[in-house]
C-alpha cells in the first residue's frame, strides 16, 4: 500500500493510517460546505478570484502567487510537470506521492538523501554537499512523512540559497506544517528566489480528505506555467467553500491554538505508551509517529477493525516499521488497549 487510508479493502472502524487533524472538522466549516450544494448548478470561477485572495491574505502574498487545486497530490504533479526535470533528488524515507508524479515524465534519473535512523532520521547539513549544479529539482517535506521531523529554520534557508545558485527548481511541501509543534515556512522566500515552489493543504487540518483542497504559492511566472498544466476547471465549489471558509477559521479562530495543544499533549501519550510496551518510537514534530514494532501488528490489528501504516513500502525502511496518527485520547486509549491484546495473544 503506497497510502494510508485505505479504508476499502477491509471493515475498518478506528483509521490511523491517515494523518488528519485529532480535533474535529470545524462546524462552521462542515455547514457552509453543505450550504455549497446548493450551487452545484454553477460553474467554478474558472479564475478562482474569492479563493485566491483568501489565501493571499492569510499567507502574506500576491493573489496572482497563488493557485489553487484538487488537492496537493494534483498541484505536485502540475508543478513536476511545469519543471520538466530531468534529474531529481529525494529525500528517503518520503512520501510516495512525488514519485508518482515523476512517473508521468520519460527519462527521470532519481538521486536520494537517505535519512539516518541513529540520527532520529532527521534532515542534517550534508543535505547541501548532494545539491549540485545539474539536479533540476529537490522534493523537501517538511515536516517530513513519515518520520514527522521538521527542518531546522537555518537549515531550510541554506538549502533554499543553495538550490538557487545551482539552479534547482524546490518544491517545499508544507502540508503538515500547521500541525507541527515548531518549524517555520518557506513563504517568506518565494519574492526573493524564483525556483521556490510551495503546496500546501486544508485536507489534513481540517480533517476532509474527502474534499480536495489545496493551493500553491510560488512567484507569478511560476504560477502561470503551473497552471496550463491544470484543467480549466479543477476546483469544484465545495472545495472552493472549503478553503475560503478555512482561512477565515485560520484568521479569526483558535482552531489552530487548539489544534497544537491536543497534538503536544496526545502524541506525548501515545509515545510513552508504545515505548512502556517495548517499541522503539522517533521523535517527531506533527501530528503521526513513526516506530517499530513485531512484523504482525498490522495483520493482527486490522482483525479488529484498527487500520495502522505499514510503512515497509518506504524507500530506506524495512519491514516492522509502522506509522500512527495521533487521535483524541479515546481513539488512542482503544489503539493502545488492543496493542496490549495483540502482543498478549503472541505470548509478549
Amino acid at each position: 500500500m503506497q497510502h494510508g487510508g485505505d479504508i476499502y479493502s477491509e471493515k475498518i472502524e478506528y483509521d490511523f493510517s491517515v494523518n488528519t487533524n485529532p480535533c474535529e472538522c470545524p462546524k462552521e466549516l462542515l455547514e457552509k460546505m453543505q450550504e455549497s450544494l446548493f450551487r452545484i448548478g454553477q460553474y467554478p470561477d474558472i479564475r478562482q478570484r474569492a479563493v485566491r485572495k483568501k489565501l493571499a491574505s492569510l499567507e502574506k502574498v500576491r493573489e496572482t502567487e497563488v493557485l489553487a487545486g484538487n488537492g496537493a497530490s494534483e498541484l505536485l504533479l502540475a508543478v513536476t510537470r511545469a519543471v520538466n526535470p530531468r534529474k531529481v533528488m529525494l529525500v528517503t524515507p518520503g512520501f510516495y506521492g512525488y514519485r508518482h508524479a515523476l512517473f508521468s515524465l520519460p527519462e527521470i534519473e532519481i538521486l536520494e538523501y537517505r535519512l539516518k535512523e541513529e540520527c532520529g532520521f532527521h534532515v542534517e547539513e550534508d543535505i547541501l554537499l548532494k545539491i549540485k549544479e545539474g539536479v533540476d529539482l529537490l522534493y523537501l517535506t517538511n515536516p517530513n512523512n513519515p518520520t514527522g521531523r521538521v527542518i531546522p529554520d537555518p537549515l531550510l534557508k541554506k538549502i533554499i540559497e543553495k538550490c538557487s545558485k545551482t539552479g534547482t527548481k524546490i518544491i517545499v511541501d508544507e502540508c503538515f506544517l500547521r500541525m507541527a509543534l515548531k518549524g517555520s515556512s518557506a513563504v517568506p522566500y518565494i519574492e526573493e528566489y524564483d525556483n521556490v515552489y510551495i503546496i500546501n493543504a486544508f485536507t489534513k487540518l481540517f480533517s476532509i480528505p474527502g474534499i480536495r483542497a489545496g493551493y500553491l504559492l510560488s512567484q507569478e511566472k511560476n504560477v502561470e506555467e503551473v497552471k496550463r498544466q491544470l484543467p480549466e476547471w479543477n476546483l469544484s465549489i465545495p472545495a472552493e467553500t472549503a478553503l475560503c471558509c478555512g482561512t477565515d477559521l485560520l484568521l479569526q479562530t483558535n482552531y489552530l491554538n487548539q489544534t497544537e495543544q491536543v497534538i503536544r499533549e496526545e502524541q506525548q501519550y501515545l509515545k510513552w505508551e508504545l515505548e512502556e510496551l517495548g517499541f522503539q518510537v522517533f521523535s517527531s514534530d506533527t501530528s503521526f509517529l513513526l516506530f517499530e514494532a513485531p512484523e504482525y501488528l498490522k495483520r493482527e490489528l486490522l482483525k479488529n477493525g484498527i487500520l495502522i501504516r505499514d510503512c515497509s513500502d518506504f524507500e530506506g525502511l524495512r519491514t516492522g516499521y509502522f506509522r500512527t496518527s495521533v487521535k483524541n485520547r479515546k481513539e488512542n486509549e482503544i489503539l493502545i488497549q488492543n496493542i496490549k491484546k495483540v502482543l498478549e495473544e503472541h505470548g509478549n
